[in-house]
This record gives C-alpha cells, structure tokens and sequence, in this order.
C-alpha cells in the first residue's frame, strides 16, 4: 500500500488547493485529476489497489501535475478515516474532493419483480452508507474554513428509469437525493455540493472496457467523454451556481 510514501518525488507539487480523488480509475477520477490538476490544484488520489498508481503518477506528471497516492478502500469508514488522516498530514487540508468509487463493486444487482427485502436494501446500503462517512471527515474542516466542494457520482437510473438496472436504481434515487438535499443543508455554510448524475458508460473506465466485446450493451448505455465530464464538474467548481449536472440519456 502507498500510505502516502508511494509517490513519484518528481510528480509532487505544492502551492495549491488540494483535491482528494476518492475512488481513482482511469476514467472520470483521472479525468478530474488532469482537469483539476491542469488549473493548478494539488492532487491526492485514492484507490483500493496501488497497482496502477505508478501509471497514474506517470500519467499526471506527462501533463506537469503533481500528485501523491494513496491506497485505500474508501468505502470501509476506518480506512477511509485513517487515509483521510495521512492526506492532510502530507498534503494538508482538503479543499474540494470527488467521491466516485468503483460501481462494479458491491452486491449483484437483481430484476425488481424477483427482489425481496434484503435484494431490494443490499444496494441501498452499499450506495449510501460511505456517504455520510465522507460528509463527516470533510465538512467539518470545510465549515470551519468557509468554503469547500464536494462532488459525488450517482448512477443515472436514479433519474430516469432503467429496468435493465433493477435494484441499483432505487438505490441510485436514494443517493442521488442524499446528496442534493446535504447541498441545500451546507451551501449557506461556504461548502458546495454537487451529484454528477452519469447515464451511461464512461470512456477509458473499467466497465468501458468489459463492454467492449458486447457492443449491443455499450450502445443500449451510451458512451460518456471523462474529459466532458470533468471539464463541467470544474466550471461547477468555479461558478458554485448549481447542485447537479446530468450527463447522457438521463
């Protein structure tokens, strides 16, 4: 695990505000990197397995963007505190973050007429319970400081419904309402929030690529540019004037 040490000295900067990427992949989080990275911020980039963080260092430092790696599984509350903990002791406080871990990840997804109780709630908790382990990390230093940004992804079919998705879909609309109504709650505190809702498969990710070899199911999803997608997510950065965007047939 990197535990902070992992990083390339060439790569790592200093000097600007600090965006922790919760959940890297080679989709949407390197395209907030490189995007945030690119205006100037410090980067702080997390994932469960530091087997690609070398690349991603590589990547950043191509481009001139400094970056230090950590590894972590950000949906486990004590790893996310104790990673959270060696980020600000490195790099100090977190000004904007962008949670987005792996959504191949968590329980099987089940047709929602076959779904009992626990098929129906195992989604819910696995979308939702990191959520408020985030907020409370983060927002109290955001609070005290008077300002911060908080970006979340949430699946599209919490927006438009999509039956192929099944029980990840109420999960979705939970979530994706979590995070809205947390951004009235703290926006007159300084600290904006924002849900990036994302209706269909991001270019370059892990499941792009799974899908590859099925293209009936890539075009019945739709593809999404990252580099589009974090380059409206640091507009929203900088203008603070909206609480979600929606990208694709959502």
């Amino acid at each position: 695990m990197d535990h902070g040490t992992g990083q390339d000295a060439e790569s790592v900067t200093g000097g600007g505000e600090l965006l922790a990427v919760l959940g890297v992949g080679p989709g949407l989080g390197m395209s907030m990197a490189e995007r945030f990275g690119a205006e100037g911020h410090d980067l702080a980039l997390v994932s469960r397995s530091a087997a690609r963080h070398p690349s991603y260092r590589a990547r950043l430092a191509e481009r001139g963007i400094g970056s230090r790696t950590y590894a972590a599984d950000v949906n486990d509350p004590e790893d996310l505190h104790r990673v959270l903990a060696e980020i600000r002791a490195a790099q100090g406080p977190v000004g904007a973050a962008w949670f987005g871990p792996a959504s191949t990840e968590g329980p099987a997804i089940a047709p929602l007429p076959d779904a009992g109780p626990e098929a129906l709630l195992a989604p819910v908790r696995a979308l939702l319970a990191p959520l408020p382990q985030v907020v409370r990390e983060l927002v109290p230093d955001m609070v005290a400081r008077g300002r911060g940004t908080l970006f979340f992804g949430v699946g599209g079919s919490g927006l438009v419904p999509t039956p192929a998705l099944g029980t990840l879909a109420p999960a979705s609309a939970a979530a994706r309402m979590y995070v809205l109504t947390l951004a009235e709650t703290l926006g007159e505190k300084g600290v904006h929030v924002a849900a990036l809702t994302i209706g269909g498969v991001i270019a370059r990710g892990d499941i792009h690529r799974s899908l590859v070899a099925q293209p009936g199911l890539l075009d019945a999803f739709g593809t999404l540019d990252p580099d589009d997608i974090a380059a409206a997510a640091w507009e929203l950065h900088r203008e603070r004037d909206r609480h979600g965007l929606v990208f694709g047939p959502a």
